[in-house]
């Protein structure tokens, strides 16, 4: 399992969805580390705003090696 991506496609793979208010995404982000250092493929979706702020933040790097965040607008907006 060393970087080969057939071996992460064969990991178990969760999807963690965080809410837009305070308070809820410190822990998230706590829980996905301590997921993701069991082995298992850890996603975190959010806001945009969300997103920004985790990578611009010090939390991008406390996630490594084990879990990584990413910013993407993919998302369907409610619009």
């Amino acid at each position: 399992m060393e970087g080969d991506s057939s071996s992460k496609s064969n990991l178990p793979h969760l999807l963690m969805v965080s809410l837009a208010a305070q308070g809820y995404l410190n822990p998230l982000l706590r829980l996905a580390k301590c997921i993701a250092a069991k082995g298992l493929l850890v996603t975190l979706c959010s806001t945009d705003d969300i997103g920004h702020r985790i990578s611009s933040s010090t939390a991008n790097a406390a996630l490594r090696p084990s879990a990584a965040a990413t910013s993407t607008s993919s998302c369907p907006s409610s619009e």
